[in-house]
């Protein structure tokens, strides 16, 4: 009997991939642009891979939408996959709702999120079961890039008609 296997989640959005914001002349906020992979959250997850437990994406992303490159130049969570060779089992995409009944319905133990309010969700309506990790990244850039692509996002709807 080997050591007990459990199922963690990890968000997308700057928790396994990093953003910085881009300022204007006044030193105000007009954009989040993709910078890095996250490194210290991959390494943490592949870690526990390690350890015989099973890895999961979850996102508040739409599984499918792609923005164009000069708009957001990220790569999805199937290209970073694929392009550090991630033992991730699946990613579940929430289109924007809340994680928590998609982390309880598939049996998740311990999330990591960037996002406060995704946090203290997880810990209000199942804090007996998952953990909730809070992962650290630049205040309020979660809602900005949220907004972002809900914003883009009407935009190419509108677009396709």
């Amino acid at each position: 009997g080997g050591a007990v296997s459990h199922k963690y989640s990890f968000d997308y959005d700057n928790t396994l991939i990093q953003y910085v914001y881009v300022y204007d002349d006044e030193g105000k906020i007009v954009d989040a642009k993709y910078d890095t992979p996250h490194m210290e959250n991959i390494r943490l997850l592949r870690h526990l891979s390690v350890q015989g437990h099973k890895i999961y994406i979850t996102t508040a992303r739409t599984e499918g939408v792609r923005l164009e490159e000069h708009i957001d130049n990220s790569p999805s969570p199937e290209e970073l996959i694929g392009t550090m060779k991630l033992p991730v089992e699946k990613v579940f995409y929430t289109d924007g709702a809340c994680k928590v009944s998609t982390l309880i319905d598939n049996g998740i133990r311990e999330h990591w999120d960037d996002c406060s309010e995704q946090c203290a969700r997880i810990e209000e309506q199942a804090g007996n079961i998952i953990k909730a990790n809070l992962v650290d990244a630049p205040t309020g850039i979660d809602c900005f890039l949220k907004n972002k692509f809900e914003k883009l996002n009407e935009a190419s709807n509108k677009e396709r008609g």
